[in-house]
C-alpha cells in the first residue's frame, strides 16, 4: 500500500509504532480505497518492518489485517525501490518531448534500460482506480471514440473512453475491427467491475461506426446508445461543397437550434421545419440526402440525446 507522505514527514514516524499508527489511521479516514477492505471488519495491527534493501536503505512497516501482512511503501520511494520519485519524474517529463533513453540515462544516470523499464511501469496503473476510486463515483454517462494515430510509422487507433471531463480510458489497438476494440474498450470495462460488478452506464454516447456500436452493445447491453449529435454535424458539414455555402449558413443555424430545444415536442417540431425547408429549397445533391438522413434519424437517436439533456443537463 503506497501512502501519501514526504520524506520529512516519513523519517520521524517509522520508528515510533503510536505516532505511525495514529497516522496511517487519519490516512485511512482521508483514503480508505488505498486500505484493503478487510481492515475495517478486522482492523491491523503493526507487525515489524520489511527486509531492507540495498537499492534504497529504508525502513517500511508492515501491518496484520487478519491473516495477510501488507507492506506500507512511501510515495516519496517508486514502487520495487527503483528510484525517487521526485528524481525520476525529471526523467520521465523529457519523455513527454519524445527524448531518448539514451539522452535521459546521460543526464540523470542509470541506463536506457532503467528509463524504459520505469515508463513501462507506468502502465500498471488502473486509470479508474487512480482517478474515480469508489463505485459512487463511476460515471453515469461515457464516451467512446477512437484516436487515429501512428505509432513508428503505422497506423493505430486509441480507444478512449471519457466521463466528467476526464479521459478514464485510452488503450492502443492495431485496427478497428470488432476484436480489436473489444479488448481495448475492455479495459475501461474491467476496471470499474473491480469496483462495481455490476457496472452499466446509463447511455453510452458512440459515433455510429458499425465495430464501435457492436462493442458497446458487447460491453454495457443495458446501457442506452447514443449517436453523437457533433458527428452527425459534421457529416451534413463534409458534404456542403462550394456550390451549397449558402444553404450550409442557414442549415447549420437550423441544425443547432434543433439541439438546443428545451423540450422533446420542441426538437421534433425543428426537425420536422429543418426537413420540410431542405426539402422545397435545397436542390437535389449529396448534402441534401445528408441533412434528411440527419432528420430522419431524430426519433431514434438524437431525441434520446435531447431528452437526456433537458433532464440531467448532460453534455454529449
Amino acid at each position: 500500500m503506497i501512502i501519501p507522505i514526504s520524506e520529512q514527514e516519513y523519517l520521524p514516524l517509522i520508528d515510533r509504532p503510536g505516532c505511525f499508527k495514529n497516522y496511517l489511521d487519519e490516512q485511512y479516514e482521508k483514503y480508505p480505497e488505498i486500505f484493503p477492505k478487510a481492515l475495517s471488519i478486522k482492523g491491523y495491527s503493526l507487525s515489524g518492518y520489511a527486509r531492507m534493501s540495498d537499492k534504497i536503505p529504508l525502513k517500511r512497516r508492515v501491518i496484520e489485517v487478519g491473516s495477510k501482512d501488507y507492506l506500507i511503501h512511501p510515495c516519496f520511494v517508486m514502487p520495487h525501490l527503483s528510484g525517487y520519485t521526485i528524481e525520476v519524474s525529471k526523467g520521465l517529463e523529457l519523455r513527454r518531448y519524445h527524448v531518448p533513453y539514451h539522452a535521459i540515462a546521460g543526464q540523470y544516470g542509470n541506463n536506457s534500460m532503467y528509463w524504459y523499464r520505469l515508463e513501462l511501469a507506468l502502465s500498471r496503473n488502473s486509470l479508474v482506480g487512480t482517478t474515480i476510486k469508489s463505485a459512487g463515483h463511476l460515471p453515469k454517462d461515457i464516451i467512446i471514440d477512437e484516436h487515429h494515430n501512428k505509432l513508428n510509422g503505422e497506423k493505430v487507433y486509441v480507444a478512449t473512453t471519457v466521463a466528467a471531463d476526464c479521459i478514464l480510458g485510452a488503450s492502443v489497438c492495431a485496427s478497428i475491427g470488432f476484436e480489436d476494440l473489444r479488448t481495448a474498450y475492455g479495459i475501461y470495462a474491467h476496471e470499474c467491475r473491480h469496483l462495481d460488478l455490476a457496472y452499466q452506464p446509463q447511455t453510452v454516447n458512440i459515433d455510429g461506426f458499425r465495430s464501435t456500436r457492436k462493442v458497446a452493445e458487447h460491453l454495457y447491453p443495458e446501457s442506452q446508445l447514443i449517436l453523437c449529435f457533433l458527428h452527425g454535424f459534421l457529416k451534413v458539414k463534409t458534404k456542403a461543397t462550394s456550390d451549397y455555402e449558402d444553404y450550409f449558413e442557414v442549415i447549420r443555424h437550423k441544425i443547432w437550434q434543433c439541439y438546443k430545444a428545451e423540450s422533446k415536442r420542441s426538437c421534433a417540431q425543428k426537425f420536422r421545419r429543418m426537413e420540410e425547408w431542405v426539402t422545397q429549397v435545397v436542390p437535389q445533391s449529396a448534402f441534401k440526402t445528408a441533412v434528411l438522413d440527419l432528420c430522419k434519424k431524430k426519433a431514434s437517436t438524437w431525441m434520446l440525446m435531447i431528452i437526456r439533456l433537458v433532464k440531467e443537463q448532460v453534455v454529449c
